[in-house]
């Protein structure tokens, strides 16, 4: 029974998705177009008169259309291990100490649009990109915590893994980008926190101090080019204001 308090989880998945939904429209839609008139996306253009030769884009429209295809693949694996502290120091007071671990690993996510119809695998691919949807996708992604409870006292510590990327797949390295490495990312997070007493029966209260990014480390360098505010970092994905401090109270009744 030495493994008592622990749980293990492993879930493997497959999703693909069909008429999947993307944005589409402006010169995307007039080079499709313009290769394929049949294209749905011909709908988007709106062309001067049939005497003009050739027919000038006078407007174009953006809208969501089901026309992508979307696949993906991975194993998310979850492990804790949870025992009261006694149980190892015979002379220790009750508490406890937890060991937690949660990761995911993507081994594939394609998606194919008239608009690139060669299929990349963006596993592992750091360029986020708001116009088209598309997000950055480390192929792992992890977080390690350990939790201690005695008494009134309970104190966490947490590591958050972000894997290396390569920055944009479809660049090669010296020829079309002189970047194209985004290294791993640790983060670790703290918080201290004391149960005080009652007042009231019913009535539960508690202050802790938290601390995010503990060592301050600054932004991963994942330049965005796209979208209304170009950034040299990916603010989905990375701590932008380094250390937070935060202070607080919680009730309960």
């Amino acid at each position: 029974m030495w493994l008592k308090g622990a749980s293990f989880a492993v879930d493997f998945y497959t999703t693909e998705i069909a008429d999947a939904i993307f944005l589409a429209g402006g010169q995307d839609a007039v080079r499709e177009c313009s290769i394929n008139p049949a294209s749905p996306l011909c709908a988007f253009v709106t062309r001067g008169p049939t005497s003009a030769s050739p027919r000038a884009v006078i407007q174009t429209r953006t809208s969501a259309v089901n026309l992508n295809s979307e696949f993906s693949r991975g194993v998310d694996f979850e492990a804790s291990y949870r025992i009261p502290l006694n149980a190892w120091f015979a002379d220790v007071r009750p508490g406890s100490l937890t060991v937690r671990a949660i990761a995911g690993y993507i081994d594939e996510y394609s998606r194919v649009s008239p608009l690139t119809p060669t299929q990349i695998n963006l596993a592992g691919n750091g360029l986020a990109n708001a116009g088209s949807g598309t997000a950055a996708l480390p192929r792992i992604r992890g977080n390690l915590s350990l939790n201690h409870s005695r008494n009134a006292f309970s104190s966490f510590l947490q590591m958050r893994y972000i894997g290396r990327m390569t920055w944009d797949k479809t660049r090669i390295l010296g020829v079309t980008t002189d970047y194209n490495d985004v290294p791993s990312t640790v983060y670790f997070d703290g918080q201290l926190t004391y149960r005080l007493p009652r007042i009231r029966q019913g009535w539960n209260s508690e202050i802790y101090l938290n601390v995010a990014n503990l060592l301050d480390r600054d932004p991963t360098y994942a330049p965005r080019s796209t979208g209304a505010t170009p950034m040299p970092t990916d603010p989905g994905l990375f701590d932008q204001v380094g250390r937070m401090i935060r202070v607080g109270l919680k009730t309960q009744f």
